[in-house]
């Protein structure tokens, strides 16, 4: 018996990004395509986090400069390494660093590397 469900709650909610099925797409107006994988929605938390995506941007590729009303967002480097853009100002990045992006916030990343850049992005809703 699961520990878990004795205590009313149901089973763990197991997803492998690594398995995940990729599409490609351009990004908020970027160039190339980016690969990605949404592997929870909104749908899937109690709480104002709206999706956690596995995301590969090739060399070349970018997500274009967007932005968020009402909602941070972060990024979090796994490989690779490139340039993110925020507010106007470019700061290299590489796999290891994790991106606030702030509502409002304008931002998007390229991949000026030889080798794709994997990440998990996530964003979170404001509270109302």
């Amino acid at each position: 018996m699961d520990p878990s469900d004795s205590w009313g709650y149901g089973p763990a909610v197991i997803r492998n990004f690594l398995r995940a099925e990729l599409t490609g797409s351009v990004s908020h107006g970027g160039e190339g395509l980016v690969h990605g994988s949404k592997l929870f929605g909104s749908g899937d938390f109690d709480t104002p986090l709206k999706f956690l995506h596995y995301t590969v941007i090739p060399p070349g590729s970018s997500i274009g400069l967007h932005g968020h009303r009402e909602d941070e967002e972060l990024y979090v480097l796994l490989e690779g390494s490139g340039l993110m853009t925020v507010n106007g100002r470019t700061y290299r990045v590489e796999a290891g660093d994790i991106v606030l992006n702030k509502p409002w916030w304008r931002h998007g990343l390229r991949n000026d590397g030889d080798v794709p850049i994997k990440a998990i992005i996530f964003e979170v809703g404001i509270p109302k």
